[in-house]
């Protein structure tokens, strides 16, 4: 039930003057409203995760877990506020949230860096950006879910799924 308020009042935060939907539009909204959060590009995270040990960086998918089951990162964790125990990972480990283009990840990498995480980023563009670069995605249709039409309309063609589904 977290899951769904904190994802709902995301989109509250979203500039309701868009006409329509666009990156640049998106990337300088997700800055205004979360400006102390650090954001890393796709490529860099990509290098990341091929230059660093596996066990120093944390990916966490702050999605629904409909969401989470269609595609996500190799390695990623789903988010769930009430079952995810964080209590384990170290301070100063290397987190990365991301979400389908940046405003759920952005709000829990806030909260995540209130309670004493040094190192804490999001993705930049989130999964769409990083699917629509064909980065490895754990899918068997490398396959994305748009979580509406509106939202599907920042994935290319090759890598939306055809058909967007209510979340619960």
């Amino acid at each position: 039930m977290y899951s769904v308020l904190m994802f709902i009042s995301c989109l509250l935060t979203i500039n309701t003057t868009l006409s329509a939907i666009s990156w640049p539009d998106i990337y300088a909204d997700i800055q205004k409203t979360y400006p102390t959060v650090q954001h890393i590009p796709p490529h860099t995270l990509k290098a990341w995760l091929i230059d660093s040990p596996k066990e120093h960086i944390v990916l966490l998918d702050v999605r629904a877990k409909e969401e989470y089951a269609v595609s996500h990162l190799p390695g990623a964790i789903l988010w769930n506020s009430k079952k995810t125990d964080l209590s384990k990972l170290l301070k100063d480990r290397i987190i990365i949230t991301y979400c389908s283009v940046g405003y759920r990840s952005s709000k829990l990498a806030v909260a995540l860096k209130k309670d004493g995480f040094k190192h804490v980023y999001q993705l930049k563009g989130s999964l769409f950006a990083w699917a629509n670069l064909q980065y490895p995605l754990v899918t068997t249709t490398h396959t994305v879910h748009p979580y509406n039409k509106k939202w599907g309309t920042l994935l290319n063609a090759d890598v939306k799924q055809a058909k967007a589904f209510q979340l619960k």
